[in-house]
């Protein structure tokens, strides 16, 4: 089937999906085959919005045909939920898909242009996503007509290829961490994000999974992988107000969504350092520099090993 399938992962937040589904409706969906909205079962006490978003979603289904969902029955988390949805369009014979949480809103060209960039770039093995959001800090001097790859990874709205395995599942969370080791990997990770390395010692320390994003960003450093991003977003994030899983009350710098055909025009473009960051912490930029040093990296990982300190 050439056309993509979009996959909508919800929760409690109707509010966020109403949102969600609505700008994605409105928007230009001309290759799209089909929605499936994937609402995770509930805790107890989410029991009652989990009945509203329900509800919610099977009247769009029966508004829009190409809507449908899958209830689960149990709650999964959003890790084991989103691989249960790539599972669940893989079984529908799809080979490329547009992956959405509801709390992200899309611009009108957003499908568009996933869909012209999942078929022009499905056969190259390096480019593992394309990535509907970018920073705004980003675009300083540059001109909309571009696009970038970095081993940075956005779950901001993002599309990919079925048969690519984003997650590295093949590793356990210390078998990609122990690759962080070799080479210059350290280096890379660094210069991707100053989040990326305090919140993965982090989940290591704490015994914790290392979260779905940090471990596509793992799995694109260690193994030179790249994901595609347009230099205007296309999506918008509506979360940043407590109400999501990972993201906290933040104020970032925001360009809404308008670009339109992007012509192929790569850049490679180092991300959130203090060159190109408006917002660049020095706290975390301290920490990046202590946490990237080898020396550093080689102590931890013994401890936790000669211990048995993580079990991820």
């Amino acid at each position: 089937m050439n056309k993509l399938v979009v996959i909508i992962l919800a929760y409690r937040r109707l509010d966020k999906l109403k949102m969600c589904l609505e700008a994605l409706l409105n928007s230009n969906i001309e290759s799209v085959a089909d929605i499936v909205i994937f609402v995770d079962g509930p805790h107890e006490k989410d029991l009652d919005q989990i009945s509203r978003v329900r509800e919610f979603v099977v009247n769009a289904s029966l508004s829009f045909q190409f809507v449908s969902f899958v209830f689960n029955e149990t709650n999964k988390g959003s890790k084991s939920q989103a691989e249960f949805s790539l599972e669940y369009v893989r079984a529908k014979s799809y080979w490329k898909y547009v992956m959405l949480e509801e709390d992200v809103i899309v611009g009108k060209n957003f499908i568009g242009y996933m869909d012209r960039c999942l078929n022009e770039f499905k056969f190259d093995n390096d480019i593992i996503s394309i990535c509907g959001f970018t920073h705004s800090i980003f675009t300083l001097g540059k001109t909309p007509k571009t696009r970038y790859l970095s081993h940075r990874f956005s779950p901001w709205g993002f599309g990919s290829w079925i048969d690519t395995d984003l997650l590295n599942l093949k590793m356990s969370d210390l078998e990609l961490f122990f690759q962080l080791g070799k080479k210059d990997n350290l280096k890379k990770i660094k210069f991707s994000g100053l989040d990326i390395l305090p919140n993965i010692y982090y989940a290591v320390i704490m015994n914790k999974p290392i979260s779905n994003d940090y471990r596509v960003i793992l799995n694109s450093v260690c193994n030179k992988l790249y994901h595609l991003y347009p230099n205007v977003s296309l999506t918008y994030n509506i979360g940043l107000d407590g109400s999501g899983e990972n993201c906290k009350i933040a104020r970032l710098n925001y360009q809404y969504p308008v670009l339109d055909n992007v012509p192929v025009d790569l850049i490679s473009f180092v991300e959130f350092t203090p060159e190109y960051n408006a917002t660049f912490n020095y706290r975390r930029y301290i920490f990046n520099v202590i946490l990237s040093n080898k020396v550093v990296f080689w102590l931890f990982y013994f401890v936790i090993r000669r211990f048995a300190l993580y079990n991820n």
